[in-house]
């Protein structure tokens, strides 16, 4: 389809006179995606112009849904803003076509600035539902860059939007989808100095049993496979726990971290000062992993702190043993965190209600999870 940015531009293109119509913008792309054009040329006989693909014709037919900021016609890359009003909605796809996931699979290959990709579907006022793949980015990526990497690599005719994801939003989403794609970096691999079955056990990690671990009633399977592993880790010698903190990824990471929540609600059920220091050992081991964000690791200790106290656990000779077991990476922040104000370590401070009487085992709950699918 042909559009004109006015009069002039129209004579130096038509050979005779041709009939026209001046129309907006996002009109004329709607008129252009109902047709199913495959592009939209814009000025074809100059004096400046260029073509538009079809997801550019489709931004710009949902401008009453977006802000369109800028279109490169090197990449072919459309940078957008929501407004406030557009009603526009992100969840986690249900449908999300096999051949699109593979292609997605193809475009992340050797890219070191991803660490995770979701299969999300988003919708605008409109009601127009796009394929949309949420990026968990590496530090220092730039989004726009990585989303225009991923689109020119993708097979002729696939087509998706690409968004970043950040926190809360990254935390919220990655609880009810699994990832259709991860990092070399983040997948536990073989390390030398670990037993085969220490190393298949943290690939086993891998398998997509992590959506809604944390609020799952104890025990879950996933607790003994964690309870096991964190065992052999403080029984091992330092060669061994060095070994063990080089194989963990994200995913063994998370799913750490998510162990050491649980192991709160644990040390109080059974009254276990032991429960208590495998927890906060596995936060800070998970809190190592380069990809881990550090607010996310304070969230998840706050629990931790707090069943000590509880227990009448010293909360500093707690910390100070679990980091001599972490190894020397151990973060200095969780360390530190006895050392917070009272009310900047509480569990209010950290969106956590403790549960009296515990729910399916389980006597802390974050406010985040009431709205959160399974």
């Amino acid at each position: 389809m042909f559009a004109f940015t006015d009069a002039d531009a129209l004579r130096s293109w038509a050979e005779g006179p041709i009939r026209w119509a001046a129309v907006r913008g996002p009109d004329l792309a709607a008129v252009a995606v109902e047709s199913g054009a495959q592009c939209l040329a814009l000025n074809p006989a100059g004096p400046f112009g260029g073509e538009l693909n079809t997801a550019e014709v489709r931004a710009l037919a949902d401008t009453e849904g977006f802000d369109v900021h800028a279109v490169d016609p090197g990449s072919g890359l459309t940078s957008m803003a929501v407004r406030g009003d557009a009603g526009y909605e992100l969840r986690p796809s249900t449908g999300f076509p096999s051949g699109l996931i593979e292609g997605v699979r193809r475009a992340l290959e050797g890219c070191t600035d991803v660490v995770r990709a979701y299969p999300l579907e988003s919708t605008i006022a409109t009601g127009r539902r796009s394929y949309t793949v949420g990026l968990e980015l590496a530090p220092e990526a730039a989004a726009p860059t990585v989303a225009a990497a991923i689109c020119a690599r993708l097979p002729a005719g696939q087509q998706l939007d690409v968004v970043a994801l950040e926190n809360p939003l990254r935390e919220h989403l990655s609880a009810q989808v699994d990832p259709i794609w991860m990092s070399s970096n983040d997948l536990a691999g073989t390390v030398s100095g670990l037993p085969p079955e220490v190393t298949d056990q943290l690939r086993a990690l891998e398998d997509g049993r992590l959506v809604g671990y944390p609020k799952r009633p104890l025990i879950d399977p996933l607790d003994e496979q964690l309870d096991w592993l964190v065992d052999r880790y403080i029984s091992g010698d330092e060669a061994f726990r060095a070994a063990f903190r080089q194989a963990i990824g994200l995913t063994a990471a998370v799913a750490l971290e998510d162990y050491g929540v649980r192991m709160a609600s644990t040390a109080l059920r059974d009254q276990s000062p032991a429960a208590l220091l495998k927890g906060v050992t596995a936060t800070m081991l998970a809190a190592q992993c380069e990809a881990e964000d550090p607010r996310e690791v304070l969230i998840k200790i706050a629990p931790l702190h707090d069943s000590a106290e509880l227990l009448a656990v010293d909360p500093e000779d707690l910390f100070d043993r679990a980091a001599e077991l972490a190894g020397p990476d151990a973060p200095s922040y969780l360390k530190r965190f006895r050392q917070r104000h009272p009310e900047s370590r509480s569990l209010d401070a950290f969106e956590w209600e403790r549960l009296e009487p515990p729910r399916d085992g389980l006597s802390y709950w974050h406010r985040w999870w009431d709205d959160e699918a399974d």
